[in-house]
Order: C-alpha cells, then structure tokens, then sequence
C-alpha cells in the first residue's frame, strides 16, 4: 500500500507543468465550468419533492411520514457501507501556489508589461543617447513597477490566507439519528440518506433536504451572498422554482441562526454546493466593496457597555475545569450576569466524561482524546 501511495505521488509530479508555464498561464473558468453552473437546478430535483417521494427515494433513511420528526434515520451498518463506497464527506484542498511563483504573476498583468516596455526603451536610449535624464526615469519606471507588484503581491497574499479560511465553516461534529438514536458523528463520516438535525449555531455539514423543523432561520452569505438570514420550512415547491428560492434545501456550511430543524442528506463531500460555487469561484479578480474587506459574517464582541461601565478586551481567567468552576461569580460583575444570561439563553450542553478546559480568548475547547473530538462554543453565539 505504501508503494502505491509512493508511486502515485511520482506520477503526479511527473505530469505537473514546469514553473514557468505555470506562471504564464491564466487560470480560467472552462466553458464547462459554466454550463455546469448553468445546469444546477437541473441537477437538484428534491426540493420538488413532498415527504412521501422523500420517503420513496430514501427507504434506507426510515423517514416516518407522518412524522418526519421520529424518522429512524440509517442504520449504522448502512452508513458504513455508503461511507466505503462514495467516500468522505470532505471537499478538496485547493492548489497551492508558492510565494515566489505568485510574486512573478504580478509582473505579467498588461499593465506592468508596458511599464517594463517603456523602462527598458527608456534605458536604450540613455545607452545611445547618453541622456542622464533617461537613466533617472528608466529607474523611476522599474522602481514604481517593483513596488507596484510587491503591493500586489501582499494584497493577494493575505486574501488568499482568508481564502483559506473558509475551510473552517465546515463543522468538525454534527447530530445525526442512526439506528433511532440521536447521536454525534465526525462531518467527515456523513453520509447520502442519513438525517441531520439543525441547531441553532450550528453549521449544516452537508445539503440537506428539510423534513422538519420549527422557526428555522438560515443564513446562506457563503455561498448566495445573502446576508440576511432566510426562513425555511418542509414544503415542496414547484418545479420551476429555482433551487435558491425554495428555502427547503440547507446547504453545505450554511448557519442555523434561530429555531431547529432535520434534513435528509441529499449531497455530501465534492457533490454538495460549496464546492461547485468554489468552482465557479476561481478568478483572477476580486471585486469588493469600498472598503476592500472580505469577512465571513461573523462577529467578536471586543467591547461591553453596562451600567454607565465600558469594558474593553476579553475577561480574563487561568485555565479551569468545569468542575472546578462552580460559580459564575468566579468573575467580577457585571461580567458575571452577562456570562448568566448567555448561560440561560443557549442550548450548548457538555459531555462531561470528558475533560474540558475553559479558554475565553477563543472558544471552549475539549482536550483531545481518542476520539479527537471538540466542542466548538464560543462564547456569546446566542447571546
């Protein structure tokens, strides 16, 4: 096995295209890309389906028709096969391209050509007329290019490292019902036809048709750019209503903002939506608003007005367990009534076989285990 891996790494080394090449050439959205973008509602018909259909086509995943909220879900030796067969839920990292090969592209935008063009003409005629006021603006020109494209360079730089980023919407655990019971799985072990539940603050691990839910509010801004969030339900639509309209499908990496719901997986891993809208998303220019800032639509609360009192920064605590934090008042008030009413106003809860250690600066966090298992509670997500 480890042969294998061996060669087949050599092999794609092999067929990479050399630097330069790759520095000269343009990324572009295939024809193909396009029609597959095109061709996306095509592509998704369960949002027209009503329950019993849902029923139909996903016999394994035991949806209760008249109850869609006591379905069974798989069973746990069906969502190991499935997982064997059609592989992770996960998405593929992009390519990675080095500094020095993204330092070299921003010299080839047309821009910068016909500077180096007018640099270099200018340099000649210094040679041959033997002018200083040539030499000066030659080193002028290759100046203003160099710091040109160092700014470039930054710039692209640190989107990319946001970019990247984005592969943190993903959630790490999700709730899903296998076999009747409700229990938590790895997001990569998700599989087609198992069934979901959607919680407040939680992220949808894969797409999903909703079966049932109560006041779900969705929000879509990583991938339909809505920054609202959207009311959901469990109806069918017609089919000439697009997929983005019909507010029954939970996408991948979309986030449950208020009430609950569950969904039957319809999509997991490279066949989910993210992953197309990433497709569709390789471009060479990124056109942002006025201020040139690209968020993930989350907020930190960094500064707290109560009581005529402004609190700047994160409370700050050593590192304590749950159990040996037994009061809230461990912090001075009016932290402490804040951290109550957050307390009150979430549905977090704790495995608390487990050790957990409490760090406010980012998030509660379990140590890992065997099972390589964490909570991800920040603070203030409900409040």
């Amino acid at each position: 096995m480890g042969i294998a891996n061996a060669s087949s790494t050599t092999d794609s080394d092999r067929q990479r295209p050399p630097l330069f090449r790759r520095i000269f050439s343009r990324n572009k959205v295939s024809p193909k890309d396009v029609e597959r973008g095109t061709r996306l509602d095509s592509s998704f018909s369960e949002h027209t389906w009503d329950i019993e259909k849902l029923q139909q086509n996903f016999l394994d995943s035991n949806i209760a028709v008249d109850k869609p909220d006591k379905s069974k879900g798989l069973s746990q030796e069906k969502a190991d096969e499935l997982l064997r067969v059609n592989g992770p839920n996960i998405l593929p990292k992009q390519k990675e391209v080095s500094y020095l090969e993204l330092f070299i592209r921003q010299f080839l935008n047309v821009l910068c050509i016909l500077l180096i063009a007018a640099a270099l003409l200018t340099l000649v005629s210094f040679f041959t007329m033997h002018e200083m006021i040539s030499l000066w603006v030659a080193i002028l020109l290759f100046v203003l290019i160099f710091v040109m494209c160092t700014i470039s360079w930054y710039q692209e730089r640190e989107a990319r490292k946001v970019i990247r980023g984005f592969e943190n919407l993903l959630p790490e655990i999700c709730n899903v019902i296998r076999d009747g019971i409700g229990k938590q799985v790895p997001a990569a072990d998700i599989v087609v036809g198992d069934i979901i539940k959607i919680q407040s603050g939680v992220r949808v691990p894969a797409d999903a048709r909703i079966i049932d839910c109560a006041q779900l509010k969705l929000e879509t801004s990583s991938i339909t750019g809505e920054a609202e969030p959207l009311d959901y339900h469990t109806q069918s639509v017609a089919p000439n209503i697009p997929i983005f309209e019909s507010h029954n499908i939970a996408f991948n990496s979309s986030l449950c903002v208020d009430g609950e719901g569950m969904g039957v997986v319809i999509r997991t891993g490279v066949n989910t939506r993210l992953d197309i809208v990433e497709a569709l998303g390789s471009a060479k220019i990124i056109a942002s608003d006025k201020t040139g800032t690209l968020t993930k639509n989350v907020m930190t609360v960094t500064d707290m007005w109560i009581d005529d009192l402004v609190i700047h920064g994160f409370p700050r605590l050593d590192d304590h367990t749950l159990r040996d934090l037994k009061s809230l008042e461990t912090f001075k008030a009016p932290i402490s009534d804040m951290l109550l009413a957050m307390a009150i106003c979430n549905k977090a809860d704790f495995d608390y076989e487990k050790d957990v250690k409490i760090d406010i600066n980012e998030q509660l966090t379990m140590t890992p285990g065997k099972n390589q298992s964490s909570i991800a509670a920040k603070a203030g997500s409900n409040s």
